[in-house]
């Protein structure tokens, strides 16, 4: 592991979180820790470490709010827990549901598997459109796709 990839290690586990860490640093990290980072369809991103998987979307451009390991498992950095929890649900799978005023856009995680799948979207039609293509990468993957 390079200096850089170690000051990003070290922003990661700083509290609270900085959303100015860039969704590249993170993915050269990933690699220098000696995992992989699959490019998917459209934003999305399959990263594998140690034997652990987590499906994710790249921010978009000029969007703040990336998409961070943490200590518990990944989450969505900037995000605020609500007291009311939204969920959706597609193909028999459901998410949890997020909106973050700070970025002005709804998060969500599919629940109960063992990898983390996330996407995000700024209106609810893109929302669904990037929960079901989640669910749709996930299944192929299911399948032995790549």
């Amino acid at each position: 592991m390079n200096t850089k990839q170690r000051k990003t290690l070290q922003a990661i586990f700083t509290k609270p979180t900085s959303s100015s860490i860039v969704f590249s640093d993170i993915e050269a990290l990933i690699i220098g820790l000696g995992g992989e980072v699959h490019e998917r369809e459209g934003s999305r991103v399959k990263i594998l470490l140690k034997g652990e998987q987590w499906r994710c979307h790249r921010p978009h451009p000029g969007k703040r709010g990336q998409a961070l390991p943490s200590r518990r498992g990944p989450r969505i950095a900037g995000t605020s827990r609500s007291k009311t929890m939204n969920t959706m649900t597609h193909k028999g799978y459901t998410a949890r549901i997020e909106f973050d005023e700070r970025d002005n856009i709804f998060v969500g995680r599919v629940l109960g598997l063992r990898v983390m799948i996330s996407f995000h979207g700024e209106t609810v039609a893109e929302l669904h459109e990037a929960f079901a293509g989640a669910i749709e990468d996930f299944l192929s993957d299911c399948r032995g796709g790549k």
